[in-house]
């Protein structure tokens, strides 16, 4: 399983990669919001797959994917509350973001993202 860390930076640089030389006009935020996006995606996947390994501890991939949506729509308000990005800009951020996660990272991720 990816650490916190791991997961933030991958976040960071797709990102930057997704929003090129307009990158500065959320970067601070970004930082922030990726942060805590990081801490809930690592516990999240933890949990799914403890949940695979024995279905009494944990949650489901279900779950995962209700939770991380929860997460991603927190995350969008932000970025969209905060910066002169509208809300489809956004979106494609964190579309090109968490295929970049699951690329990087397979496993449990493929199943919540």
């Amino acid at each position: 399983m990816p650490s916190i860390q791991e997961i933030g930076v991958k976040l960071l640089e797709g990102a930057a990669i997704s929003f090129g030389k307009d990158w500065g006009t959320i970067e601070s935020y970004a930082r922030t919001e990726f942060q805590k996006m990081a801490i809930q995606l690592a516990d999240i996947a933890d949990n799914v797959a403890q949940y695979e390994l024995d279905n009494s501890k944990g949650y489901s991939p279900e779950t995962g994917k209700a939770l991380i949506r929860m997460q991603r729509n927190a995350c969008e308000s932000v970025f969209v509350a905060m910066t002169h990005l509208t809300l489809v800009a956004v979106q494609n951020m964190l579309d090109e973001v968490f295929s970049s996660l699951r690329s990087a990272f397979g496993g449990t991720f493929s199943k919540i993202l």
